[in-house]
């Protein structure tokens, strides 16, 4: 068997075990039986966050939803 058939046979498998794993997965319709919800409007208004909900920004592309740049922890 050829490398290439064998990568695809895997990535085959891998679909497969995938889309079996989502058959059994408990589908969440009411955000309410979620743990945890962000909704955008709640996003702090923080240097290094952003989201589209704030209105327009030239630094950010109309398809950028939400960003949050990760900031180092301060030292001790």
């Amino acid at each position: 068997m050829e490398k290439s058939q064998r990568i695809d046979k895997a990535a085959r498998l891998i679909e497969y075990l995938t889309r079996l794993a989502d058959l059994r997965r408990k589908s969440v319709k009411d955000i309410a039986n979620y743990n945890q919800v962000l909704w955008l409007h709640d996003v702090p208004k923080h240097r290094g966050c952003f989201t589209q909900v704030w209105g327009g920004n030239k630094d950010y592309d109309d398809s950028v939803w939400l960003e949050v740049q990760s900031r180092r922890e301060p030292s001790i």
